[in-house]
């Protein structure tokens, strides 16, 4: 074995048994310094929340570890930026020498090789071998093969250096997929379970593990509020969001204001806290059991429908969603319907925006599902609509709830 990939090996064993790469390197520098006949050496790591070089490993008469170098500054950092292997045959002669580092450390620096320590584009740092004896027959300071050694530690270096960055990443990963796979569990048992006599049934069926979907009630004195709620995007960022959303809607409901105020108030919440890149569409509707009727808001939420003795009516939303307008433009209408035979089906985007046979489903698909299941009880009906998911008859690709409530609840 030649003495690159011997010194390479050597470097490269002793990280895959530690980890650690600035501690393998303490083993295979004084091996390539010694090999070149250098008086020192050093490994220079690129911080770049400073923009500057920092001396991780060394070997010679002074310990520069922990020493720092802007970008572009001194040899090295000429190296770092350029990313081309330098020769300095005369240091005091370089215009980019750093004198000031050898009167600090007493270290007279007379000769220098540089080479970049870079995997692909990433820049990792600099490799540093000061001071090489020449002998008489050299025909230059740092000969090729001298070079050529020092380059494969280099390139040793950035394949350790990148592999623990992906070691790194990938147990990131791990704990955040642990985390993920939590919430996840926190957030099904969040899901309420919603009392018969209330007068409605719901069921969700999250795209990934957590949910952006959100469906939740409230009693309050005479009253039951209900809402159901899309917030927009997936993942950790939207179950977050419907964390907020629905802990707005229980403290508002509970206040016991009417249900347009709820939807103002939640609003004006969101609008402060989200920004432009979030957004909640939401229905919220009460039954309103001491005047019999019940009223509600559509928030953004796209098409509601209401079906009565065979007759369809669709109500649409009368608003942007929650988060985006501000407070002093925000006013949703509110509908009313007196209790009695009727249902109103509220679903998420999840089933008009899923794939049936190739073409969307949309709003006719739904009317089809509500005029199949209006005669069924309220759970069958709602089961039956969320096994068009689990059956794969509908492709989404989205977070999927269905709510249906029926007018003829007179409370708890």
């Amino acid at each position: 074995m030649s003495i690159e990939l011997d010194i390479v090996a050597e470097f490269l064993e002793a990280y895959g048994q530690a980890g650690d790469v600035s501690g393998a390197l303490e083993g295979s520098l004084p091996r390539l310094v010694d090999h070149v006949g250098c008086e020192a050496g050093s490994f220079f790591f690129a911080d770049p929340l400073s923009s500057e070089l920092v001396c991780q490993a060394c070997v010679g008469p002074v310990d520069v570890r922990g020493i720092r170098v802007p970008f572009g500054a001194g040899i090295v950092g000429r190296v770092y930026e350029t990313q081309e292997i330098d020769t300095v045959e005369h240091a005091d002669s370089d215009k980019d020498h750093r004198k000031s580092v050898d009167e600090e450390t007493g270290f007279v620096t007379k000769n220098v090789l540089t080479l970049p320590v870079t995997f692909k584009d990433s820049r990792i740092g600099a490799l540093q071998l000061l001071n090489r004896a020449t002998a008489e027959n050299d025909s230059a300071v740092f000969p090729e093969q001298f070079i050529s050694v020092s380059r494969a530690l280099a390139s040793g270096l950035a394949l350790g250096y990148h592999s623990a960055e992906i070691t790194e990443q990938v147990r990131a990963n791990d704990a955040l997929l642990r985390d993920v796979e939590l919430a996840g569990t926190v957030q099904s048992a969040l899901i309420p379970e919603v009392p018969e006599e209330l007068g409605f049934v719901a069921g969700l069926i999250p795209y990934t593990k957590l949910s952006g979907d959100f469906y939740d009630f409230v009693v309050a004195d005479n009253k039951t509020y209900i809402i159901v709620g899309d917030v927009s995007g997936k993942g950790v960022a939207a179950s977050l969001t419907m964390a907020q959303a629905q802990a707005a809607f229980r403290i508002f409901a509970r206040a016991g204001h009417r249900v347009d105020d709820v939807g103002r108030l939640m609003n004006r919440e969101l609008a402060r806290d989200l920004g432009v890149a979030r957004f909640v569409t939401a229905f919220i509707g009460v039954f309103d059991h001491g005047d019999e009727v019940f009223q509600f808001v559509n928030l953004g939420h796209g098409e509601i429908v209401c079906e009565s003795a065979g007759t369809t009516e669709i109500y649409l939303s009368s608003t942007p969603p929650l988060g985006i307008t501000a407070p002093e433009n925000f006013f949703p209408d509110v509908e009313e319907i007196a209790l009695g035979d009727w249902r109103l089906w509220v679903v998420t985007d999840g089933i008009t925006e899923a794939e049936f046979k190739g073409q969307e489903f949309g709003v006719s698909g739904l009317l089809a599902i509500v005029d199949r299941l209006k005669d069924e009880p309220l759970r069958h009906a709602v089961t039956s609509t969320l096994d068009l998911v689990t059956t794969e008859k509908l492709t989404v690709a989205d977070d999927v709830t269905v709510a249906v409530i029926d007018g003829r609840c007179r409370g708890a």
